[in-house]
């Protein structure tokens, strides 16, 4: 189970971020354009990360119809987090290999990265406070372990993939 949340989180995370680290363009299908395969590929993650998640709350009917649309609106909310971060990600790798990497922007990269952990603790605290309303304290716990396992995974190797300011 482990192996399956760590191969997909890590995909699912990825997939935004290829354009910042791809040396060259997958071909596209004959038929098919790579934005189009790229979405398909996207939803499938998300719809797996679902069955890993449902797989491990053993939730009841009436906590399953208060949980879900707080978990769909909550993934909304990473979908941006992960946006701004493979936006500032991409910037980084622009920088980095044109070799200028200035003081400034490094400072102004920072920033913009203790501002996207500020925004993501605080939605994380909002999840939290809706799930309290729907959930017992263990399977509200359970559920932001899972998803905090998840998200370990996803930055341990997008740290490891990039490379210390020089």
């Amino acid at each position: 189970m482990r192996q399956l949340i760590k191969a997909l989180m890590v995909c699912f995370l990825a997939f935004p971020l290829a354009p910042a680290v791809a040396q060259n363009k997958p071909a596209a299908a004959p038929n098919k354009p790579a934005a189009d395969t790229m979405q398909i590929l996207r939803e499938k993650l998300k719809a797996d990360k679902k069955l890993v998640v449902a797989a491990n709350m053993e939730l009841t009917e009436a906590e399953a119809k208060g949980f879900w649309p707080i978990y769909d609106e909550y993934q909304k909310d990473l979908a941006k987090i992960n946006k701004r971060t493979a936006d500032l990600l991409q910037r980084y790798a622009k920088e980095y290999n044109a070799g200028a990497v200035k003081n400034d922007e490094a400072r102004q990269m920072t920033e913009e990265l203790m501002d996207i952990e500020a925004d993501e603790v605080k939605r994380k605290r909002a999840v939290v406070a809706k799930l309290n309303k729907v959930l017992s304290g263990k399977k509200m716990a359970r559920y932001m372990q899972i998803e905090q396992k998840i998200r370990a995974v996803v930055k341990y190797e997008l740290a490891d993939s990039v490379p210390l300011m020089p």
